[in-house]
């Protein structure tokens, strides 16, 4: 193997550990907002979830979507999988909240 190659697969793996050291910290503080904690409240006491999957024990660690929030109000969704003591199921989640500053989930999916 050349040089120039070792150096090209080197840059990239440095890079992809980057991009997913930056997945987790965003995952991370996604976790922390009061839209996800919403999210999993909503989880928990969902009788359709518990039905499919069993009591909610936890949640994947890489999570997408995207918060948008004001003053005025705000939408978010995610995705992501919800553990359950008897099965695992990606779920696609919307969130709203209004001037109460409440968030509410408006839409939710489990495949």
């Amino acid at each position: 193997m050349s040089r120039l190659t070792k150096i090209i697969i080197s840059a990239f793996a440095i890079l992809f550990v980057i991009a997913l050291l930056i997945n987790v910290v965003i995952s991370i503080k996604i976790k922390e907002t009061a839209a996800f904690i919403a999210a999993q409240e909503y989880m928990k006491e969902n009788p359709a979830v518990i039905d499919a999957i069993g009591e909610v024990e936890g949640y994947g660690f890489l999570i997408s979507g995207s918060i948008e929030s004001s003053s005025e109000g705000g939408k978010a969704f995610f995705s992501y999988t919800v553990k359950g003591s008897r099965d695992n199921a990606p779920v696609h989640v919307v969130l709203e909240k209004d001037s109460s500053k409440v968030w509410r989930v408006k839409d939710f999916r489990m495949k």
